[in-house]
């Protein structure tokens, strides 16, 4: 349910999904690769805005695109390929990133939602993409404050709160 590749340079990999479509009509959908980063609770979220992470990130490795959209006929399925090359000078630590696929929604659906009718469900998934050249290879992070901001509620406690920007995503 997830990709932990060993990459070696200027080597080229696939990552397949396969999309079912057990549903009984014709269903689109979206297929995305994205970044990983840790949200403001601490969690690797896998589906992350590829502006967090600027450089050697899972959508720059792409060499067939990062945004791919199928589809799909009732009761069959189709394989997405995302291809991606690693630079001819590697990189340290660890690529983590994601492949998002989420279901479009109808025209009739997208109008309910817009007149406020209805609520949908809408569904989605991450499959999570790790890639290293040596998995067992700690690389040191370099981490700076760039913001500090102080605050206090209604009720008198202090808050003391800080943005920890690590300068070479590792």
């Amino acid at each position: 349910q997830y990709f932990k590749l060993k990459v070696i340079p200027e080597k080229k990999y696939s990552l397949p999904v396969i999309i079912n479509n057990t549903g009984k009509s014709s269903s689109s959908y979206s297929i995305k690769l994205l970044v990983a980063a840790s949200n403001n609770k601490g969690h690797i979220d896998y589906a992350s805005s590829p502006t967090l992470v600027q450089k050697n990130n899972l959508t720059n490795l792409a060499v067939n695109g990062a945004n791919k959209k199928v589809t799909i006929s009732p009761g069959s399925h189709k394989t997405i390929v995302f291809k991606i090359k690693i630079p001819k000078s590697g990189f340290p630590g660890i690529i983590a990133g994601g492949i998002y696929v989420r279901k479009e929604l109808t025209a009739n659906q997208k109008k309910a939602v817009l007149q406020h009718t209805v609520m949908l469900n809408q569904f989605a998934e991450t499959i999570p993409v790790l890639l290293s050249e040596d998995f067992n290879n700690s690389v040191k992070t370099n981490l700076k404050i760039s913001t500090i901001t102080t605050s206090s509620s209604k009720k008198g406690i202090n808050k003391l709160s800080l943005v920890i920007n690590n300068s070479s995503p590792t």
